[in-house]
């Protein structure tokens, strides 16, 4: 739900090596769908950013996240043997200063 300027925006790490832009961008779309769904409660900005990050890394970071009791999705594939293929989560863009835009 939109909450204005104190609100984070929504994060999608992303897997850049899925291959085709179409499977690509579905993944993001999966991923924000279920965290829409998991946490309507959510307060969000209307940004949006998608990074790039491989496998490991969105596994780090949804160990990070649980941790830190940070809402957050890891959305797994079924249609690719239920690999994982994006995060989802609100926080801070700072935190992931390493990470690419897509």
């Amino acid at each position: 739900m939109y909450r204005g300027k104190n609100a984070n925006p929504l994060i999608v790490l992303l897997r850049p090596d899925l291959g085709d832009p179409g499977r690509t961008i579905a993944q993001a779309c999966h991923a924000a769908y279920q965290f829409g769904q998991r946490y309507p409660e959510a307060q969000t900005t209307r940004n949006v950013y998608i990074l790039k990050a491989n496998e490991g890394n969105l596994r780090l970071w949804a160990e990070i996240l649980s941790y830190e009791g940070r809402p957050h999705v890891l959305f797994h594939e079924p249609d690719l043997n239920n690999e994982v293929t994006a995060l989802c989560c609100t926080i801070a863009p700072s935190r992931f200063k390493a990470l690419k835009k897509f």
